[in-house]
């Protein structure tokens, strides 16, 4: 299981702040979760996973964390501190960066 804070792979203004193509792509993956999650009245998603390409439900759990898992490889990870981002897509949501 995959533990992510978001916050590790921002900058001070809250931009992706990775440059490699292996850090880029988990972190534009882990960006999508966020959006697709946040942006769902369900609080459901579904994206592509970043290791197989295969479908990956994630939620917003109740713990206030978005959980993830791909159902081919069966890769799966919580996404923390993504509340305010870039990518957080919940009507009130106010982008903080600090």
């Amino acid at each position: 299981m995959l533990f992510t804070d978001i916050r590790h792979f921002l900058d001070t203004k809250g931009a992706i702040a990775l440059k490699s193509k292996p850090d880029l792509k988990f972190a534009e993956f882990i960006g999508s979760l966020i959006a697709a999650s946040t942006f769902s009245s369900t609080k459901t998603a579904n994206s592509c996973c970043f290791i197989c390409g295969s479908h990956v439900t994630s939620v917003v759990s109740h713990t206030e964390h978005i959980a993830w898992q791909c159902n081919s490889c069966n890769e799966e990870g919580v996404i923390s501190n993504w509340q305010g981002t870039l990518w957080d897509l919940t009507d009130n949501s106010v982008k903080n960066f600090s």
